[in-house]
């Protein structure tokens, strides 16, 4: 990622050394050089040399939630609606860092509630219990 540090000066970072600010949801702390600094401006750093993907493999922190590429995730569409979609279609919001961007049904959404979907409920039942004491056979 590259991020804007306080003294103006922008440096490229690694996602892991990238830390939420409890105290300023605006902000996250970046350690770099040793030091941690207070970052209000941090946008993906192109692809790595070689890669075709966009963005970091290793994707990227909203309100705690690590989104990453292959991850499936819920999110909650401007509309009051929840639709499941995969980590490559959440893009961080540059205008807004409280929101992300989610390509969904072909068009762009703006979204402040997100969270991992799981794992998929190939059953269909809504709660998995380790080990049932009649099996479904």
């Amino acid at each position: 990622y590259n991020a804007t540090l306080p003294n103006g000066s922008s440096v490229t970072v690694s996602g892991s050394s990238i830390r939420p600010n409890p105290s300023n949801p605006n902000s996250v702390f970046v350690t770099y050089g040793g030091s941690s600094h207070v970052v209000f401006v941090i946008s993906p750093a192109g692809g790595a040399p070689g890669s075709q993907q966009p963005g970091s493999a290793g994707g990227f922190m909203f309100k705690g939630v690590l989104i990453s590429p292959s991850g499936s995730y819920i999110a909650t569409l401007p509309s009051g609606s929840s639709a499941t979609v995969s980590g490559s279609s959440v893009r961080p919001n540059p205008s807004n860092p409280s929101s992300v961007l989610v390509m969904y049904g072909g068009s762009t959404h703006v979204v402040f509630v997100i969270s991992p979907a799981g794992g998929s409920p190939a059953d269909g039942s809504p709660c998995v219990s380790p080990v049932g004491p009649a099996g479904a056979g």
